[in-house]
């Protein structure tokens, strides 16, 4: 591709989740990274030797100055989001922003004003719905081949691997995650990413929520579980998560996993693995309606094709002025499933979604002052 034709990001933020974030922009076909932003020095040096990119800056207002930068890549801690999203519509770049899109739901709505006001493209890097096996998920659903989804459920266990990426994880990106700079821990943090899958892999909306959540060692917040309800009232999803300290999950990045099972009237779609390897069976397994079993091990499993495939779309929404995956609607709704599970483990009730205005924590939260 011509150089005239990529799309040049620069990108905010060098924390953890950068290393994925980074090194996708810097490999897909349609991106070019032409300048970084952190206000620390060793972290901007790395970053610049690593990829080759010569202009670094320490502070957010010099770097939207930047004239080269068409598209700013957000991936700041979540409690900054609102200012930098807001900084960068301002300086009228596109914006793709890590998740959760901001701390609270008020929030996101000075967001949605500056992107609006500004007319540039806008969209939450929701990297999930770009790996290959969920990808082929929903095209298994979209053409009817489960027939009508019935139910649905989403497990995430997190143990500990020995990973080179998860051995070199800075630990001080995950101090503001436990204190009050967080409005709660991993249900908010993390499975961010199953709530919006919660609602788009069925293309129903989720209408109520009744959750229970235990507290857990450090910003865990496990056992936990939940029941989704929907529009469609014979369709329900059901999540849980584990954290279990002690146990190995064979992985090449974080040790955890998560697997997804979507029962239609007429099949049955088990997405096995995502940034683990635990079950070590094919990425995708399809039983039809005459219970034939169907197992693609072609699919790229690998949890970093997720990021590469999330960079690319952006860059051709951009170039071809076209609507991206999961718009700041779609997050805000992702933001109201989460303080609905907090909302109803809290209250001990079922919490419909139209009750979630603004922010919601869990009772003991924070972790730290």
């Amino acid at each position: 591709m011509a150089q005239c034709d990529l799309v040049k990001f620069g990108v905010l933020g060098l924390g953890n989740i950068s290393r994925l974030n980074l090194k996708a922009l810097h490999e897909a076909s349609n991106c070019k990274v032409v300048a970084l932003c952190d206000i620390d020095e060793e972290k901007l040096k790395m970053a610049s030797d690593k990829y080759a990119i010569k202009r670094i800056y320490n502070d957010v207002e010099s770097f939207l100055k930047d004239d080269e930068i068409q598209a700013v890549e957000i991936l700041t801690p979540t409690y900054l989001h609102k200012d930098h999203v807001i900084a960068a519509c301002e300086a009228q770049k596109h914006v793709s922003c890590q998740k959760p899109i901001a701390n609270s739901i008020l929030d996101t709505y000075d967001m949605q004003h500056a992107v609006e006001k500004n007319q540039v493209l806008f969209r939450v890097n929701e990297f999930i719905m770009f790996y290959p096996p969920v990808v082929k998920a929903k095209e298994l659903i979209d053409s009817g081949a489960i027939g009508k989804p019935i139910t649905m459920r989403i497990k995430t266990v997190v143990g500990h691997t020995d990973s080179p990426f998860q051995s070199k994880l800075d630990v001080r990106g995950f101090i503001w995650r436990f204190n009050k700079l967080s409005p709660g821990g991993h249900l908010f943090d993390d499975f961010i990413h199953k709530y919006g899958l919660a609602f788009w892999l069925v293309n129903q909306k989720i209408t109520a929520v009744t959750a229970i959540v235990r507290q857990g060692q450090f910003f865990f917040e496990s056992p936990a579980g939940a029941v989704f309800e929907y529009d469609r009232k014979d369709l329900l999803t059901t999540i849980d998560v584990a954290n279990a300290p002690n146990f190995y999950i064979p992985s090449q990045y974080y040790g955890a996993d998560e697997f997804i099972e979507i029962q239609g009237e007429e099949g049955l779609i088990w997405i096995t693995k995502m940034s683990g390897d635990l079950l070590k069976l094919a990425p995708l397994i399809f039983y039809d309606k005459d219970a034939n079993r169907h197992e693609f091990w072609d699919i790229n499993s690998d949890y970093y094709s997720a990021f590469l495939n999330s960079a690319e779309h952006f860059a051709r929404c951009i170039k071809n002025n076209e609507s991206p995956m999961m718009k700041l609607e779609d997050a805000r709704e992702a933001l109201k499933v989460c303080f609905a599970v907090y909302k109803s483990s809290n209250e001990g009730r079922r919490v419909a979604l139209s009750e979630v205005n603004d922010v919601v924590s869990p009772q003991w939260w924070p972790i730290f002052e």
